[in-house]
C-alpha cells in the first residue's frame, strides 16, 4: 500500500488534492471526489479521465499508471439524442401527410400545387397545365419500394473501379458495400487496402 497524492481537476474547473492508496479502486476515488468537492454530483454520471483514457470503476489506481502528483480530470456524462420520434395522433399524422405529400408539381417551374390543380398558379411558366404528381419518398430518402436507384462505384487505391449492384436496400447499404468489398478482396487474393 503506497500512499500517493493526486490532483483532481473537476468539471467546475476547480482543482483539489487527494491522497489515495495505489490499491484503491477508481469507484472509491469517485466517492472521495464527491465527498471532498461537495458539488452534489452523481457517482454514476461521473467519468474519470487520465491521459486521455476513461478509467473503469473496477480498476485499481495503481493499475491505471497514475503516479504521485498526477492530474486526473473529472467529467460528467452527457445524455445525448433527441429522444425518439414525436408522439403524434395517427389522425393528425395522416392529415399532415396529406397536406405535405399529396401534391402536384409543375413540370416547368416546379411549383408545389394542390392535388386537385389543373394548371399552375405561377405567372412565370404561363400557367401551364403540364403537371405531375409529387413523388412520394419514405423516411429513408428512397423511393416507395425502399430501394435506392443509384449505381455505386468503389474506386480502389490500385486504380481499379469496382461496380456494385445498382439497387441496394437503403437500410443496409454500407454493410452491403463493405461485404461486397470483402468478398471481392477474398476472391482476388488481394491483401491491399481498398
Amino acid at each position: 500500500m503506497t500512499k500517493i497524492q493526486i490532483f483532481v481537476k473537476s468539471f467546475n474547473s476547480k482543482t483539489i488534492s487527494l491522497s489515495v492508496d495505489s490499491d484503491d479502486s477508481v469507484a472509491f476515488l469517485k466517492k472521495l471526489i464527491v465527498e471532498d468537492s461537495r458539488a452534489g454530483a452523481d457517482i454514476e454520471e461521473m467519468r474519470i479521465v487520465f491521459a486521455g483514457n476513461e478509467l473503469e470503476d473496477e480498476r485499481l489506481v495503481g493499475d491505471c499508471q497514475i503516479q504521485h502528483e498526477s492530474t486526473v480530470d473529472v467529467l460528467m456524462r452527457l445524455r445525448g439524442g433527441k429522444g425518439g420520434p414525436p408522439k403524434i395522433d395517427p389522425n393528425l399524422l395522416v392529415l399532415a401527410q396529406k397536406h405535405n405529400q399529396n401534391k402536384m408539381i409543375c413540370r416547368k417551374c416546379y411549383a408545389r400545387l394542390d392535388v386537385r390543380a389543373k394548371s399552375c398558379r405561377k405567372k412565370k411558366c404561363g400557367h401551364c397545365n403540364q403537371l405531375r404528381p409529387k413523388s412520394v419518398l419514405d423516411s429513408k430518402g428512397a423511393s416507395g419500394d425502399g430501394s435506392l436507384w443509384s449505381k455505386c462505384d468503389v474506386h480502389c487505391y490500385n486504380g481499379e473501379t469496382i461496380k456494385l449492384s445498382p439497387v441496394m436496400q437503403s437500410s443496409s447499404r454500407m454493410q452491403e458495400i463493405d461485404y461486397s468489398l470483402q468478398v471481392l478482396k477474398y476472391f482476388r487474393g488481394e491483401g491491399a487496402n481498398y
